[in-house]
């Protein structure tokens, strides 16, 4: 037998046991949905074989690289999209699942500090997985303080004695405890103690500059400049002009 619908001052009352048949049918619908919800959230993740940032520390304007390596998830197909994002911009944005991308620490990077990189990968089965690693960021100013000018060695003549070349070889101390990546190295003559105008003698376009004692060989094809105003000027960095490291005066002059 139903029961019967109970009117209270007009209004109809649902009786007890369909209130309770509602009840039963929304606690299994939210089961339901629950249940798919939970499902959804623990959709296998991708494999992240490698993902670093190389070096560890950095300055603004040198170079480093992210490098990643990742496997889709159990059961999925593939991975359809890796996107990087750094210092307020998209570093990488494609689709490939191993790679090594090489980019540049803008200027305006303040410092000390770290700057977070992030990984979003995007699954063929529409999961999006995230993951973050630091670049510790070195304040130009401390890299600058590090480099010295150890000793000059005099130039002597190149091992043909029939060219008018000459080596001439500096050894340039870098304290900093960080390799300083596409650095040109340049010994010029200039009255200008800003080196404007000055005259490149010798060049060597990109070195590095490792932590310790280095040393940069130089051929002075046009024979060795006298007097003063030689200097040695490091600058580093991907922009035209470089930035300047330092500039350190030499002196030239026969023994």
């Amino acid at each position: 037998m139903k029961d019967k619908p109970l009117y209270i001052r007009g209004r109809k009352i649902v009786p007890f046991g369909a209130r309770m048949e509602l009840m039963l049918f929304l606690a299994f619908s939210l089961g339901i949905s629950y249940a798919r919800a939970q499902s959804t959230s623990r959709l296998p993740e991708p494999t992240i074989r490698q993902f670093e940032v190389v070096p560890k520390s950095a300055y603004p304007g040198q170079t480093a690289s992210i490098k990643w390596n990742i496997e889709p998830a159990p059961g999925v197909a593939r991975i359809t999209n890796v996107r990087i994002n750094a210092f307020s911009q998209t570093l990488y944005n494609g689709s490939e699942a191993k790679r090594e991308k090489t980019f540049s620490v803008p200027y305006n990077t303040s410092a000390p500090s770290s700057q977070q990189i992030e990984l979003k990968i995007t699954s063929s089965d529409g999961k999006v997985t995230t993951k973050y690693t630091q670049l510790r960021i070195i304040s130009l100013d401390m890299v600058k303080r590090g480099l010295s000018l150890v000793k000059e060695d005099t130039p002597a003549p190149a091992a043909s004695s029939s060219s008018a070349s000459q080596v001439l070889k500096l050894k340039v101390s870098n304290s900093s405890g960080v390799k300083l990546n596409n650095v040109r190295a340049r010994v010029v003559i200039s009255k200008d103690p800003y080196l404007k105008g000055a005259t490149v003698v010798a060049e060597l376009p990109s070195v590095s500059l490792n932590p310790g004692t280095n040393i940069l060989q130089f051929n002075l094809t046009s024979g060795r400049p006298s007097g003063d105003g030689a200097y040695l000027s490091l600058a580093y960095g991907d922009t035209s002009p470089k930035r300047e490291l330092a500039r350190f005066p030499l002196n030239l002059e026969s023994k």
